[in-house]
Order: structure tokens, then C-alpha cells, then sequence
């Protein structure tokens, strides 16, 4: 009996699929419905986020603005951006729940391997075609060229963070093995006889690895920002109103590097990506930040490695937590979930769709 719960439980685990998107795809697969609603619920925030951002910027999609200067059109901006300047900073970083659920999801996965290089191709398409819309659009017309380059998006850094929970493991049996190996050299040099194990899976301890580097990387960050970051842009903390903002703008706060133009970029690297070789070297890591939607590998690694830890330990039977609240009133949010990498793929393209139908008969151009 308990060798056929084993096996059942292999089978439901071997059902849970995808560390960004398909938790539990097959027809009867148990699905750990919280992780489809929380990450549905957070990608279905970020296409309203992102559609009243753009709503709030569209003088960056049009470049006859101003010449058109619809009244209500105008002053709907300028309420946006007022939003934008201020609250959204705080919804912005709920984005950790992306983090810590593709932590969670990665440990129900057979291989991240796949995942990660499946996010990463996502990224670099990302990247390619908004690389390629501002190349194209500053080819036809400098002055109006549509810049929304990505180049260290949520996605490179959700890779990034499933590629280091697969990697984690990995190293911690080759150190493993390289201790066996020590300990039977050092038996053979006594003379004793020393039977080297070979070790072929991660033990059980490897959360501790997973919350021990996941806390270290995020801690460092908020310590360098407080400690380096803000001392150096002459950020003063004087009461707790100061520190509750700035704590909120943390993951924010590295020093934003302006994206050049061919014309200004001075060499062929510049030229193509829009910053010298060692910004874009700080930018990855997270010492600067560059270009829209910006994630780099700190801190946001670190949420994923916690994730990966609430999956080994929360999450450790791979099941619901709360199986009795699941129904079809999360169907929705659930599905959403499941389609996330899609979504965030194509959310812009269908939003820029939608104002172009609606501002395009009032007289407004994109070119």
C-alpha cells in the first residue's frame, strides 16, 4: 500500500508541469490551484498596469501628440502619469509573486532545463522585436522613433532564476562527489579501505541551499542599495515615511542608464544595443538599469531560490494546500495562469491594437 501511494504521487508530480506557466495542463492531472490563481491574478494585474501606462504615455506611440491636443485625451495622461509617478511604484513590486511562484513551480517540474531555455527564447524574442520596431522606426523617422527596447525583461530574469534553481542542485553533487572522492584518496593514502559513493541526486537539505542563497542575495541588495545606492544619488532618510518610500523603491533603485541612439552611440556595440559594453555588463547583474521592464538577476534570483525553497518545504507533497476552496469561481484566473508566458508575450501587441483603433480616427499617427 505504501509503495502504490508512492507511485501515485510520482504520477500526480510527473502531471505538474512548466515553471512559468502549465501547472497541471493534463485532464486529470491534481492541480495546485492556488499557484494558477495567484500567478493568474498577477499577470492579469500587470496587462491592466501596463494598458493604463500606456494610456498615460501615449505622446511615446504618437508623434503628432501635440498637434492633434485633445483636450480629454490630454488631461487623461496627465492623471496617469501623476499615478504613475507615484502609487504604481508600489503595485510594481508585487512583481516578487512572479518570482516566488516560478520558484514553487520549478520544483514540481521534471526539467528546468527545458523551462529556462523555453523563457529565455521567449526573452530574446522580446528583445529582438522591440530591437527591431526601434532600429526599423528610427530608420523612417529619428524624431519619432518608438522606444520600448527590451533588454533585461521579467522574463531574462525568470530564466535566469529557473536556470539557477536547476543549477543549485547540480553543484551540490558534484561537491558531493568530490568529497567522496577526497575521502577515498585520503583512506588509500593511510592505507585503509575506503568505498567511494557515488552520489546521483541532490539530498534532502538542499532547501536550506535554496532559503540560504535566496535570502543571502536579496539581503546583500537591500543592504548595497541602502549602504551605497542611495548615499551616492544624495538620498537622505529622516523619517519613517522616507524609509517606507524608499523601501518600497528599492528593487528600482539602481542607477538608470539612458538608452543612446545609433547617432550617439560612438561604437558598433552602442550602435546596436544603445550602451557601452560595461553598462550593459552592470545593467545584467543589476548595478544599473536600462531600457523598459526592467529585471535584472539581482534581487529578483533570489525570490526564485525562495520560491524553490516554499516548494520543497510548503509544498513538499506537490498538492493543494487548500483543495476544499478550489471550484469554478478561480476557472479564470486559473486558465490565465496557465497561459501566463503567452500572455506576457503578446499583452502589448493586442493593447497597442486596442489604442490604435480607438486613437487612430481621431487623427493620431504612430508614424
Amino acid at each position: 500500500m505504501e509503495e502504490l501511494t508512492k507511485n501515485n504521487e510520482c504520477e500526480d508530480a510527473r502531471k505538474i508541469d512548466d515553471s512559468f506557466g502549465n501547472t497541471a495542463s493534463k485532464k486529470h492531472a491534481k492541480r495546485v490551484w492556488e499557484i494558477d490563481f495567484i500567478r493568474g491574478v498577477a499577470i492579469l494585474g500587470m496587462v491592466v498596469d501596463h494598458f493604463l501606462w500606456d494610456l498615460g504615455n501615449l505622446n511615446c506611440f504618437f508623434f503628432n501628440y501635440r498637434e492633434v491636443n485633445i483636450e480629454w485625451v490630454n488631461q487623461m495622461g496627465e492623471a496617469l502619469r501623476i499615478w504613475y509617478a507615484g502609487g504604481r511604484q508600489y503595485f510594481h513590486n508585487l512583481a516578487f509573486l512572479f518570482f516566488l511562484i516560478c520558484g514553487i513551480s520549478s520544483t514540481f517540474s521534471r526539467n528546468n532545463w527545458k523551462h529556462s531555455l523555453k523563457i529565455f527564447a521567449a526573452s530574446f524574442l522580446l528583445f529582438l522585436g522591440t530591437y527591431i520596431l526601434y532600429h526599423v522606426s528610427y530608420a523612417i523617422n529619428p524624431s519619432s522613433a518608438l522606444d520600448f527596447r527590451i533588454l533585461f525583461g521579467v522574463l531574462y530574469a525568470l530564466a535566469a532564476g529557473t536556470f539557477f534553481v536547476s543549477l543549485v542542485p547540480q553543484i551540490c553533487v558534484w561537491i558531493l562527489n568530490l568529497i567522496e572522492r577526497i575521502k577515498a584518496k585520503i583512506a588509500s593514502h593511510k592505507g585503509d579501505t575506503y568505498e567511494c559513493a557515488k552520489i546521483q541526486q541532490a539530498p534532502d537539505w538542499i532547501k536550506w541551499v535554496y532559503l540560504a542563497l535566496g535570502a543571502g542575495l536579496i539581503f546583500f541588495w537591500i543592504i548595497y542599495t541602502f549602504c551605497a545606492i542611495y548615499p551616492a544619488r544624495n538620498v537622505s532618510i529622516s523619517s519613517f515615511g522616507d524609509f517606507w518610500y524608499w523601501w518600497i523603491r528599492k528593487y528600482d533603485s539602481a542607477p538608470y542608464v539612458y538608452l543612446s541612439s545609433p547617432r550617439e552611440g560612438g561604437n558598433w556595440f552602442a550602435n546596436i544595443f544603445g550602451l557601452n559594453f560595461q553598462d550593459f555588463m552592470l545593467s545584467l547583474v543589476g548595478f544599473r538599469s536600462v531600457g523598459s521592464d526592467f529585471f535584472s538577476l539581482l534581487p529578483w534570483v533570489g525570490w526564485t531560490l525562495l520560491g524553490a525553497f516554499l516548494g520543497k518545504t510548503v509544498y513538499s507533497k506537490r498538492r493543494s494546500l487548500l483543495p476544499k476552496l478550489d471550484g469554478k469561481w478561480n476557472k479564470p484566473f486559473a486558465y490565465a495562469g496557465n497561459k501566463c508566458l503567452w500572455i506576457y508575450v503578446f499583452h502589448q501587441v493586442v493593447l497597442i491594437l486596442i489604442i490604435a483603433i480607438v486613437f487612430c480616427p481621431m487623427g493620431y499617427r504612430f508614424f
